[in-house]
């Protein structure tokens, strides 16, 4: 429809900031930037209906991320590193729970691969 495929960024708010992250991370060499608001990290909740402490421990998500890219199912992790990415969250949401850490979980994802 007409967009430039170097200015291409992708945004949302909840589930939709989930979302987001997801097609940030698997198609990091298209998506230039990632705007995330009260979301979860990458991986969060797939396969599983527990709601770990994700700061705590990321590396399952960034571990899952990087064996996805090492088969090619995704585009290299290493594109992360040059994207902006803003992340938000609220201390009072019902939904994405501050003690839950999945604002930090996120920033610690993008951390990783920056």
């Amino acid at each position: 429809m007409g967009a430039e495929q170097d200015s291409v960024t992708v945004s949302g708010f909840s589930s939709g900031s989930s979302i987001a992250m997801f097609m940030h991370v698997i198609y990091s060499d298209s998506i230039q930037g990632a705007g995330l608001i009260a979301g979860t990290p990458y991986g969060f909740g797939v396969g599983t209906d527990e709601f770990p402490n994700i700061a705590d421990d990321s590396s399952i998500y960034i571990e899952t991320a990087k064996d996805k890219a090492s088969k090619s199912l995704i585009d290299p992790t290493s594109n992360l590193a040059s994207k902006p990415v803003y992340i938000m969250g609220f201390d009072q949401d019902m939904y994405v729970k501050p003690e839950q850490k999945l604002i930090e979980g996120t920033e610690v994802f993008y951390n990783y691969f920056s």
